[in-house]
């Protein structure tokens, strides 16, 4: 069964115009049919992917450190266009990621985003694919997500997260 046609069955909304089912913070589209498929996503499975209060937003700089995580560095939410903030959900082995992140101020390579808690951190360093700026984020095993280092971003470089990554 197609991902689009599980979540109607389960009542989340599926965009008319496109065929796009939002889940969480993330846009899933029809081209993710074939590998819902693939992973054989049975009902129980699916449900437990949208269990509900599962995204932990990446909060405002200075309002916290680690748990939940804020933005540091000069980075920001990113919510022009009806983006959302940055956010992260564990599920077993798998930490997903969606929304998007804005550069406030011009930056480096290697400019850390924001830092992981225990428990959402991969056990040696991940690439986990974003859209925009250099087409990925590096997760360390301490929790610390950065930009890879090389290349400088402009002040207003947006960085839209998608990706998920195998924590242990």
């Amino acid at each position: 069964m197609a991902i689009g046609d599980k979540a109607a069955a389960h009542g989340l909304p599926v965009e008319p115009s496109t065929g796009d089912i939002r889940l969480g913070y993330q846009a899933v589209n029809r081209g993710m049919d074939a590998l819902a498929d693939q992973m054989d996503i049975d009902d129980a499975r699916f449900d437990a992917l949208e269990a509900p209060g599962a995204w932990i937003e990446v909060k405002p700089a200075g309002t916290s450190t680690v748990n939940p995580p804020a933005y540091r560095n000069g980075f920001a939410a990113w919510t022009q266009f009806g983006n959302q903030g940055v956010a992260y959900r564990v599920r077993p082995g798998v930490l997903f990621f969606g929304g998007s992140a804005i550069a406030t101020t011009a930056t480096t390579g290697g400019a850390i985003l924001f830092t992981l808690p225990p428990g959402a951190r991969p056990t040696r360093r991940a690439l986990v694919p974003i859209a925009g700026g250099p087409g990925f984020v590096e997760v360390e095993s301490d929790g610390a997500v950065h930009l890879p280092g090389f290349g400088s971003y402009a002040n207003g470089t947006t960085f839209q997260f998608t990706g998920s990554v195998v924590i242990n």
